[in-house]
């Protein structure tokens, strides 16, 4: 299937991988679209695939016994999920759920096992990527413990802005494609809380809504309200 291997070769995972090994692969993955609130797998299942994101956003989230859920992370386009449980774990440690019409490559376990035997850069380059996740998760947990739910918020905007490619500054027009509810979920915080922060960053002057957009008016006071220890933004 030479077009899905051309579509693996989009993703830095893949980049350094000789042709003929690619076109093995990609013989024996599945391309798949999936309308928004999709269960891809649950926690407990077998990991039998990891997953690429070609389109759309995918949560990956822990339940709890009472029927909530923890946000760990929001994979977006260009971005990978569930390659530690396929490389380590015999089960799905979390669960995945699509949260916009998404479009995924489904790469099995065996062939990638004996895709990363034959090909270490693959396994370099993953453990780059999982170092970057655990920096991640790292971060939100000193956020929970020290920022009130003004710094988290401030924090995610920009990260959101900035991984959108727009520059963060005054001015900068943000629209959040997440539902508040999934963004109170994110930085650990509950709806009615998220409303009041936002209301109270609008007050010092840091954002003003219209509509769904956010407007930046205060970019040098919001990064202070972010990263206390950065004086202005970068």
């Amino acid at each position: 299937m030479p077009l899905l291997s051309a579509r693996l070769r989009r993703f830095p995972l893949f980049n350094g991988v000789p042709e003929n090994k690619l076109s093995d692969l990609s013989a024996r993955c599945n391309a798949m679209r999936h309308p928004a609130g999709t269960l891809l797998f649950s926690a407990g299942e077998d990991a039998e695939a990891f997953y690429l994101v070609e389109a759309g956003r995918v949560k990956v989230f822990q339940p709890s016994a009472e029927g909530r859920e923890q946000i760990l992370h929001v994979v977006g386009e260009g971005e990978s999920f569930a390659e530690v449980a396929v490389l380590a774990m015999p089960l799905y440690p979390a669960s995945a759920q699509t949260l916009s019409p998404t479009l995924l490559i489904a790469i099995p376990r065996g062939p990638f096992n004996r895709l990363i035997d034959a090909n270490p850069d693959v396994a370099r380059t993953m453990l780059a990527g999982q170092a970057k996740w655990i920096r991640t998760l790292v971060d939100r947990t000193s956020l929970l413990v020290l920022d009130d739910v003004a710094a988290r918020l401030s924090r995610y905007l920009i990260e959101q802005i900035q991984q959108s490619r727009l520059a963060f500054i005054d001015g900068a027009v943000f629209t959040p494609e997440l539902t508040k509810a999934t963004i109170a979920n994110i930085i650990g915080t509950v709806p009615e809380t998220l409303s009041r922060s936002f209301a109270r960053l609008e007050k010092e002057g840091m954002l003003k809504r219209n509509g769904k957009e956010i407007v930046i008016v205060d970019a040098d006071a919001m990064w202070r309200r972010a990263y206390p220890f950065s004086e202005t933004a970068e």
